[in-house]
């Protein structure tokens, strides 16, 4: 028949969640089809999600309640034409709710994530708030999959958006093409955004041909790395690209962004939600005594990653889920001098 991957992630049981589509199971033409497999891809279930009409699976991820969330497209439910699809599961793939997102003309998508707060981020492609032709569609949602805001990205031309994530500061970062603005052709497109969607900085990367980003990630410098691929550049034909964007000073004042901030800074954790290991950062103006500590929701303290003096710098820890530790929501403490700041992450079964 007519089955197709599209994404794979492991699972906190070192599993695995497949999403797919299938002409061969479910209710109509083209379902989205859900595979939840253990460590060596033997199938523990499956389910099927759609209507009578054409559905895509595109994106599945554990969700910190270890639930699932599926992003897709559907022409059997929404306004009109293809709309994005979101389902949000139990651990056993069953229907907690549904939502689209979209209007009358076609809507696409490619990327979602599950955002510190509980809710969801989700990248597509639109004309309903454009200023030409498709434009990059953002849309952030509270834990239901109800609304809170969109934001639309683009010229007079065409812009795709293909992939977001939530960076340290709470804002968001994105990549795809356009065609309004850059070199010629379609080029790299690059947003980033605070922590309402409004804009910070657009960047394009390319040539005389045809560039694009599939795939944006923030790295420990503070900067990005990005895949895609490109004419304009390379052998010959279209070629995989690798680009390196330089630390995102976009927050710092002028007169002091090829140094380290006035005070100390403590980042989001990264991955948030996670299991069994997150990545925590800060920097630090001057040398300090510095400890680093995780309490858990009662302000009881769990452990203490760091305790001595370091000098100005960029720093990065790791914490690893001990054993007999619960899940949750937990605290991490950084006090360096005087400066104390306290965050927030989840701990997932």
């Amino acid at each position: 028949m007519y089955e197709l991957g599209y994404s794979a992630r492991q699972t906190l049981d070192w599993g695995y969640i497949i999403c797919s589509q299938t002409l061969a199971y479910g209710a109509g033409e083209l379902d989205i089809w859900l595979i939840k497999a253990d460590s060596l891809g033997d199938t523990l279930w499956t389910k099927t999600y759609g209507g009578s009409d054409y559905n895509w699976g595109r994106f599945a991820q554990q969700t910190s309640d270890s639930g699932y969330i599926i992003l897709g497209q559907t022409q059997s439910f929404g306004a009109g034409n293809t709309d994005l699809y979101v389902i949000k599961t139990d651990a056993r793939g069953d229907t907690v709710w549904t939502k689209t997102y979209g209007g009358r003309a076609s809507e696409y998508t490619t990327s979602m994530q599950q955002t510190g707060d509980g809710g969801y981020i989700i990248l597509g492609t639109s004309t309903l708030f454009s200023t030409g032709g498709y434009d990059a569609w953002l849309i952030k949602t509270d834990a239901g999959g109800d609304t809170l805001w969109t934001r639309s990205y683009g010229g007079s031309e065409q812009e795709e958006g293909y992939f977001v994530q939530q960076t340290h500061d709470g804002g968001y970062i994105l990549t795809g093409y356009t065609s309004s603005f850059g070199n010629g052709g379609y080029d790299v497109f690059i947003v980033k955004t605070n922590a309402s969607g409004n804009m910070l900085w657009t960047k394009t990367v390319g040539g005389d041909g045809d560039d694009i980003g599939y795939c944006i990630q923030e790295t420990g410098d503070g900067g990005y790395i990005i895949v895609g691929r490109t004419d304009s550049y390379g052998a010959g034909g279209d070629d995989l690209w690798l680009i390196k964007l330089e630390p995102d000073l976009s927050g710092i004042p002028p007169d002091s962004k090829m140094n380290i901030p006035g005070q100390p800074v403590l980042y989001q954790n990264y991955p948030n939600p996670f299991n069994p290991v997150t990545t925590i950062e800060f920097n630090l103006p001057k040398s300090s005594e510095v400890t680093l500590k995780i309490f858990n929701i009662l302000g009881e303290e769990v452990a203490t990653l760091l305790s001595e003096r370091l000098s100005a710098g960029s720093y990065s820890y790791e914490w690893s889920r001990p054993a007999g530790i619960a899940s949750g929501v937990y605290l991490y403490r950084l006090q360096a001098g005087d400066y104390i700041e306290t965050r927030k992450m989840v701990l997932m079964r």
